[in-house]
Order: structure tokens, then C-alpha cells, then sequence
């Protein structure tokens, strides 16, 4: 009796439609605005811009947008970053070239931590990335670097036509230094990897 075997064509086709349709994660983190009224939230950023100085620093030039920012997208979980349908997310330690894909569950502890803007504070820091976070739309492109420095501060770069797109602010991150409870959760997020 012959026996029958699989096509070799087809076991390629099987391979190439099973790893090119990038799934989309089913984001469940609790967002900020679940957690915080928009008067918890604006008082927050005042204490925290206080904190820096009085109200007439550089940094209150950048409160009103961002309150706004805020405001606009309070309940919108599309409007958190990376405002994006994601299907991976892939994490680099710097200078490394070999990445590791988190799981659900780091995605949405990291999203959670870094989309609260209580999270993070108006400190600034120079660019000297210890790590880097990719994330990748359902069409398997790379759409946002996160980058993280080893002293608790993160720097946001959209992609766009396929190049950095470094002169975008994501207002929410402020100037990127995480403080409080948003230092032990991204810690956390990173013990992990």
C-alpha cells in the first residue's frame, strides 16, 4: 500500500499564513481614569509641578496642554498610548540585538504603569537607554520604541513611514521620570524579563 504524504507546498502555505497573521492582545488593564477623577488628576500634576519649583517655572508651560490632552481623552482607552491596536510587544536590552516578547500579562502591567500620568513626574534626564520596549500593530509593524534609562526614566519615539519620529510629545509621560508606585511597577514589569 502507498502511503500518501503531505504536500510540501501546502506545510509552506500552513507555515506562512500561521506566522504572518499577527493576532490582536485583548488589552485588561485598569486605565487612570478608572482609578482618578479629572480634580485628582490636575491636582496631582500641580502638587507634582510644585514640587520643582513655583508657577512661574518652565514646566507650567506644559501643564495647560497636557490637562487638556488629559481632559479630552479622559475614557477613551484608544487615546492611551500607543494609541494603537497591538499584536506583540518585544523587549531589548540595550546594546543587545536578541529581543523577548512579553506575555499579556507584562504588556498590560507595563501599559498600565506607564498611561498613568500620576506615575510619572517632571524630571528630566539625558538619553542613555538601558533598555527598549517595540511595540507592533496587528500588521506586524513597528509603531512605538519605549525606551527606559537605569534611573527610573522612560522616552516615548513613534514610528512613522517606517523612521523615528523624535520631535512627538506624548504629553501624558510629562518629561519621563517615573516616580512613586510607578517605579516599583515598571521595576516589576522589568524583574520579569
Amino acid at each position: 500500500m502507498i502511503k500518501k504524504s503531505t504536500s510540501p507546498v501546502l506545510l509552506v502555505l500552513f507555515f506562512f499564513f500561521s506566522c504572518s497573521q499577527d493576532k490582536k492582545i485583548e488589552l485588561d488593564y485598569t486605565p487612570y481614569y478608572d482609578i482618578y477623577s479629572l480634580s485628582q488628576i490636575n491636582d496631582s500634576i500641580w502638587k507634582d509641578t510644585l514640587l520643582y519649583g513655583s508657577k512661574t517655572d518652565p514646566y507650567n508651560r506644559f501643564i495647560s496642554p497636557m490637562l487638556l490632552d488629559i481632559k479630552d481623552d479622559y475614557g477613551h482607552r484608544d487615546s492611551l498610548f500607543p494609541e494603537s491596536t497591538l499584536s506583540k510587544v518585544e523587549y531589548s536590552k540595550s546594546p543587545s540585538i536578541f529581543s523577548k516578547s512579553l506575555s499579556i500579562n507584562q504588556i498590560n502591567n507595563l501599559l498600565e504603569t506607564i498611561n498613568n500620568p500620576i506615575n510619572l513626574g517632571w524630571g528630566e534626564t539625558t538619553y542613555q537607554a538601558e533598555g527598549k520596549f517595540k511595540f507592533y500593530n496587528t500588521e506586524n509593524k513597528l509603531i512605538a520604541v519605549l525606551s527606559h534609562m537605569s534611573n527610573n526614566y522612560i522616552k516615548v519615539e513613534y514610528i512613522k513611514d517606517q523612521k523615528i519620529s523624535r520631535n512627538f510629545e506624548y504629553k501624558k509621560f510629562k518629561f519621563g521620570e517615573l516616580r512613586g508606585k510607578g517605579v516599583t511597577q515598571f521595576n516589576n514589569v522589568l524583574k520579569e524579563l
